[in-house]
């Protein structure tokens, strides 16, 4: 029983080291091609290596003390203000935590919704993350899925005819959906919402897109007085540690709190023991950074989005882009190209997402790459 096996192999001991060496360079080379996913390859992460000999856990509230001390919440309280103040929210109202990902961020918010409404009833679109369904099932919660426009954008006339005007509405809006990068407008759904004198709760996922409103003209606007948002972490910036930031109001999470006496912990996150590194990459991003530097960062990327947009146009191929989105979505290639460039497939499109590892160079490789698949299977 000393042989463990891999892929239906016996591995001895003595090529466990080759093995990872094999799998080292197989992960180097998929990442040269690297264009289909949010996830930034450029991030800097070799301050981190200095704390993996210890056991961190950033368990419970990390605005509140707690008797486990080997944390990392001073470096989590202070990523999150800042952030708070870069979304222009008031501190006084918003509370915050470092989450394992956008998944665990649209559970906390429907499960938030819930608690201020029990009887709510949650509305999301058909473009909405997967997780928004999941997080619905995991709190037992009735939904409507609402039917997108042809954009991915939330479809309101859609929404205003379905709305129950008999129960509060918990609505998940996205602010970038994940193959169109679509916005959906939060002011046309409160209006729809007040005009029918409904109560409602609403959370929005702007996972990949959340870091870069700050940069972007109106990108305020965009999540302003929300009850709760969602934002992964390494999406934009490209932590290789999957991990989103959740952000509350304060009123909602005082109602989730409760008590735990032998870890001397306020239990209000979703999950509980949670990643202690996370909060330093997040803290360390902005630090090395600067305000300057992500602008700059944001500024590239949507940049080399449109001219992305441009080159996989003058193909011929119907191409677009959302908003200040960082995404091209298009017609869907050739079996053999989306695997070489690892695309995202959804109902016959596919995408690209231009981060900041991605270069001129390396669209202008996958332009003359799909304008050869073009020539061969004529998409």
């Amino acid at each position: 029983m000393d042989n463990l096996t891999l892929n239906g192999a016996i591995i001895p001991p003595a090529q466990i080291k080759e093995i990872f060496q094999h799998k080292q360079q197989y992960f180097k080379q998929l990442s040269e091609t690297f264009l289909g996913y949010p996830t930034d390859l450029e991030f800097d992460q070799e301050f981190v290596h200095q704390f993996t000999t210890f056991n961190l856990n950033n368990i419970g509230d990390p605005f509140a003390e707690s008797s486990f001390l080997l944390n990392t919440h001073d470096f989590e309280v202070a990523a999150i203000n800042y952030i708070v103040q870069l979304l222009q929210l008031d501190s006084e109202l918003y509370w915050g935590y470092t989450t394992n990902g956008g998944t665990e961020g649209n559970v906390f918010g429907i499960h938030a919704g819930r608690t201020v409404f029990n009887e709510g009833l949650v509305y999301f679109s058909e473009d909405a993350h997967y997780s928004v369904s999941k997080g619905c099932n995991i709190t037992r919660s009735e939904y409507v899925i609402i039917k997108s426009q042809q954009n991915g954008e939330f479809d309101y006339v859609d929404f205003a005819a379905r709305l129950n005007k008999n129960r509060p509405a918990i609505i998940i809006t996205t602010i970038g959906t994940t193959m169109k990068g679509a916005i959906d407008n939060n002011d046309k759904i409160k209006q729809i919402l007040r005009e029918n004198n409904v109560q409602y709760y609403i959370h929005t996922d702007c996972a990949l897109n959340g870091l870069m409103l700050p940069f972007v003209a109106d990108g305020l606007k965009l999540i302003a007085d929300v009850d709760s948002l969602a934002i992964s972490g390494h999406k934009f910036i490209g932590s290789f540690i999957p991990f989103g930031i959740c952000l509350s109001k304060k009123s909602v999470v005082d109602k989730l709190s409760r008590y735990v006496e032998y870890v001397k912990i306020h239990d209000n996150t979703l999950s509980g023991s949670r990643n202690a590194i996370a909060p330093m990459i997040l803290w360390h991003y902005f630090a090395t950074n600067g305000l300057n530097g992500v602008q700059q960062e944001v500024n590239s990327c949507l940049k080399l989005t449109t001219y992305a947009l441009e080159q996989i146009t003058k193909l011929g191929v119907s191409a677009h882009c959302n908003g200040v989105s960082p995404i091209v979505y298009f017609k869907k290639p050739s079996d053999k190209l989306c695997h070489n460039w690892e695309l995202a497939i959804y109902h016959g499109i596919a995408h690209i997402v231009i981060l900041p590892h991605v270069k001129k160079i390396l669209i202008d490789q996958f332009v003359n790459e799909l304008k050869l698949d073009i020539a061969s299977c004529e998409i």
